[in-house]
């Protein structure tokens, strides 16, 4: 219990902090401009299958980053 009352000065004094201003480090040309460019995927997902399927990477290699992926 006594270092309830050591710790709750420390957080009452966290909480008076002021919040840093996020807004004001972005350049106003960034947060005004156009939004960025969507690229199209299908292309990465067809080079990443033509790379799984390269005799460079064994089918052991293959199978372990499979079940990686299939992890995430």
């Amino acid at each position: 219990m006594p270092r309830l009352f050591l710790l709750a000065p420390l957080l009452l004094a966290a909480g008076c902090t002021q919040f840093p201003e996020i807004d004001a480090r972005v350049p106003p040309s960034e947060r005004d401009g156009p939004p960025p460019e969507l690229i199209d995927v299908a292309p990465l997902l067809d080079r990443a299958q033509t790379l799984s399927a390269s005799p460079r990477i064994s089918p052991q290699i293959g199978a372990a980053l499979a079940s990686r992926g299939a992890d995430l």
